[in-house]
């Protein structure tokens, strides 16, 4: 069995069932009860079974809220090829000749596109996922992807980061975005509770949402951890800060190493947005080169 078969059955067998775990951002959160009635719901639809056993592009359009990791969570579970999306991007529509048919979500709405002339290509039929994050050119790259190489970094990352069952994680990024891709595989895996809040625009609005709902873990960009280190309280409930994205600066490690070694666990992340590419991580409280990309995760080793 595959790592991704292991987990869509362990997310339909334990994740939906366990009654501490929950999706939420700024404004709601949903339980358990409510990501398998959602499930079920779509999976029943009437032009949605219609697609059981075809190949579907999910687009799923960043709407700044946990409704997005719902459909998600489905579209996963449905077998469809994934693709988050920045709403405005519409270069989807260039790969509709390959699918049965494209899924559009907005929120808990979707609009079905038809293709009645597909046409085969063996490389998407190997492709689960299509990373559309713009990268540092501005435009969205479209990058094809197997599924299974991004759980097994996620496997491999929690050995290193260890993760606690229904603890909680919060993500501050835009959610299309690949890191954040990832670390949702990772919460997953773990049965971790996974907070995502797109809108925090100010240092003390972070350490404030963090203190108030109890969150274990952080993973954001280098600039968010920067924000936290420069609080001037101490956040008695969060023990890891996980940066991902780009390569944490000289002046943020040596500020931690100073001041906070003591109170967080600091992880450095490097190649997470890559996805299928080589991941570095270097847990900076106990590392003996603190300033460098750390080890890389051990199934990229080659003897």
């Amino acid at each position: 069995m595959t790592d991704k078969s292991k987990l869509k059955k362990k997310i339909e067998k334990n994740l939906i069932s366990n009654k501490n775990f929950e999706i939420g951002d700024l404004k709601n959160s949903y339980n358990y009860r409510f990501i398998n009635e959602y499930y079920q719901e779509f999976k029943n639809h009437p032009e949605i079974s219609n697609f059981k056993d075809k190949k579907v592009l999910a687009v799923i359009n960043n709407n700044c809220s946990s409704i997005f990791w719902l459909n998600f969570i489905i579209c996963f579970l449905m077998n469809f090829t994934l693709m988050p999306n920045e709403k405005k991007n519409k270069a989807y529509k260039k790969l509709k000749k390959y699918y049965d048919a494209i899924i559009v979500f907005n929120g808990k709405k979707f609009q079905i596109i038809k293709n009645k002339e597909k046409i085969e290509n063996k490389l998407f039929e190997k492709i689960d996922y299509i990373s559309s994050t713009s990268g540092s050119t501005g435009k969205p790259k479209m990058i094809l992807h197997d599924i299974e190489s991004i759980i097994k970094n996620s496997n491999e990352t929690l050995k290193r980061v260890r993760y606690k069952k229904n603890d909680k994680f919060l993500i501050a990024i835009p959610n299309y975005f690949n890191s954040a891709i990832c670390h949702f595989f990772t919460c997953l895996i773990k049965e971790v509770t996974f907070f995502s809040n797109e809108h925090i625009l100010f240092p003390r609005d972070l350490g404030n949402f963090i203190k108030d709902n109890k969150i274990n873990y952080f993973g954001g960009a280098p600039l968010q951890v920067g924000w936290l280190l420069n609080l001037n309280f101490k956040i008695q409930c969060l023990k890891k800060i996980i940066s991902s994205g780009d390569f944490l600066n000289k002046e943020i490690i040596s500020k931690f190493l100073k001041k906070f070694k003591k109170n967080y666990e600091l992880y450095n992340i490097y190649g997470i947005t890559e996805l299928g590419g080589r991941v570095f991580i270097n847990y900076i409280n106990k590392s003996n080169t603190p300033f460098s990309l750390g080890k890389e995760l051990s199934h990229f080793k080659i003897d």
